[in-house]
């Protein structure tokens, strides 16, 4: 209920009722009365206790305990204190993030991937329209990458990122020689992923223990392997459609993310 939300919310935040009165304007005793469910809040209050709290009205009226952040698309429980920690992080990250107006959501990435691909295999299109279709492909890698990375300020900005992208041997292939070349001259080329490797890996991973080490690399490769095999890939005698390959890729970062966060509360 409303109440056990807003109770939640001020506890996780660590605030008195006296401190969420004066933010709401109302009384201590109001604050109390609505936390017990004994009296409503007022649509001015609601719309505080909205911007003060950082989460939607639906999520404050409804039943659903879950949240869709709309300025970081970071999916959480508010009322789950390594959530909302976690979702704090992410949120204040993607403010300072410099970036973060290239960010695309999951299904607008979906959308402009395959729009990309079909442009840039397409016989008619220009070399101009293929370069485009190209920076949009990678702006797409690019968001996933800063999104695995909670938009960690240490991450590669969108051109050093692009030119990375331009540094495989794979882009010289795929890439017709008029648009890589083009490309290349207004991004360069430089160092920092791994051929045919989409996240960047911020230099924390080079303090992991060996093991954490060759775990990490193991999964980079079953992500590479699904992202980028130009061979088809058969599971259970039936091929894999793009869209296989991508809900494969983030079911394992979220079972990942799950089986952390559990091992962490043991």
């Amino acid at each position: 209920m409303l109440g056990d939300k807003i109770k939640n919310l001020r506890k996780i935040n660590k605030l008195t009722q006296q401190q969420l009165a004066d933010t709401l304007e109302i009384s201590r005793s109001a604050v109390g009365m609505v936390e017990k469910n004994l009296q409503g809040i007022g649509t001015e209050a609601l719309i505080k206790l909205s911007e003060f709290f950082n989460v939607s009205y639906d999520f404050l009226l409804n039943n659903s305990e879950i949240e869709i952040c709309p300025i970081c698309r970071f999916e959480y429980c508010p009322l789950e204190k390594e959530d909302f920690e976690e979702h704090k992080i992410r949120h204040n990250n993607f403010l300072n993030f410099p970036d973060k107006d290239l960010f695309l959501s999951y299904s607008n990435r979906e959308d402009l991937k395959e729009k990309s691909h079909k442009i840039l295999k397409g016989a008619n299109s220009t070399i101009s329209e293929k370069a485009d279709a190209a920076m949009k492909l990678y702006q797409c890698w690019f968001s996933r990458s800063i999104d695995s990375q909670n938009f960690d300020i240490n991450h590669v900005p969108f051109n050093e990122y692009v030119a990375m992208i331009l540094n495989w041997e794979r882009s010289k292939e795929d890439l017709p020689e008029p648009v890589y070349n083009l490309l290349v001259k207004e991004y360069g080329i430089k160092e920092g992923l791994q051929e045919n490797e989409t996240y960047y890996h911020i230099d924390e991973y080079k303090l992991l223990s060996k093991p954490e080490k060759d775990i990490q690399k193991s999964l980079n490769q079953i992500v590479n392997i699904l992202q980028n095999s130009k061979n088809e890939l058969i599971f259970g005698g039936k091929p894999l459609d793009d869209l296989t390959r991508e809900l494969l890729v983030q079911n394992l970062e979220n079972s990942i993310r799950i089986a952390n966060k559990t091992a962490s509360k043991k």
